[in-house]
């Protein structure tokens, strides 16, 4: 049986102007979790009291366990419209809009069976509004959408931020169009770090881990940094692709004059 959105959700998307409803379902935020936490403790603390005779005191906390459940199953969904989304849960409603979220996380996780083999992998977002309001996204194709139109709405921005040269900063790295700054290992002149583009001997992301490795007789590896810690890593990759090569998984892409100047012909950033 379909889900049939509530009138009152209805009402909140048009004042949000939030658009079309695209989908909406069961949400499996960490809220979920915690409540099912509540309702393992529930029944064990209901027979605890039931056995030490506190009969009514256990029958209160099993109505209570059951309530809990009862919202976490019926209480906790997401809609998803055209622009921005709406969480309603036992705790209240989340509602942004895609040009009100500040920063998305994304955490790959790879999941090993009991003889350490891989067996599947999962996709964590989470999202941060303006107000300073998180919520986490556990389905890969809600991140992923989501993930993409706050890159739709920011990248003019950056762009035009980039062709000034404001550096652009993921937490402790930075994007330039002279090349990279990070906030780390601090020069005795009180200087951030800097990594010009001819510099660059190769950027690499492999099994989500990012290096930057220089230039030399022997190329070195001036900065690594895991993906889950670089905000909006989807606008970092794309900024970056556009500013330079990647390379992915190994594959050699390292930079040269020819790639440089095939980015001045092609309408690179740089």
């Amino acid at each position: 049986m379909a889900h049939r959105t509530p009138q009152t959700i209805i009402t909140l998307a048009i004042d949000a102007n939030l658009g079309n409803l695209l989908d909406s379902h069961q949400s499996s935020s960490e809220m979920i979790l915690l409540l099912a936490i509540l309702v393992v403790i529930g029944p064990v603390s209901s027979l605890a009291t039931l056995v030490g005779g506190y009969w009514v005191i256990g029958v209160i906390i099993m109505m209570i366990s059951a309530g809990l459940l009862y919202l976490a199953i019926t209480r906790n969904r997401l809609y998803v419209y055209e622009q921005g989304l709406i969480h309603v849960s036992a705790w209240g409603r989340y509602i942004t809009r895609y040009d009100q979220i500040e920063t998305v996380w994304r955490r790959i996780v790879k999941v090993l069976d009991q003889n350490l083999q891989h067996q599947t992998t999962e996709y964590l977002y989470t999202i941060q509004d303006r107000r300073g309001k998180r919520l986490m996204l556990r389905s890969p194709a809600v991140g992923q959408w989501v993930e993409t139109q706050v890159l739709e709405c920011k990248m003019p921005q950056i762009r035009a931020d980039y062709q000034v040269g404001t550096p652009i900063w993921f937490k402790t790295l930075a994007i330039t169009k002279d090349g990279f700054l990070k906030k780390s290992g601090f020069n005795q002149t009180g200087q951030m770090p800097s990594l010009l583009w001819p510099d660059v001997e190769a950027v690499r992301l492999q099994e989500g881990i990012v290096t930057i490795w220089a230039t030399g007789t022997k190329p070195k590896r001036w900065a690594q940094i895991a993906d889950y810690e670089i905000p909006n890593f989807l606008i970092f990759e794309t900024l970056l692709a556009e500013a330079c090569d990647i390379q992915r998984d190994g594959t050699s892409a390292p930079l040269s004059a020819w790639n440089w100047l095939k980015q001045s012909f092609t309408g690179g950033l740089r």
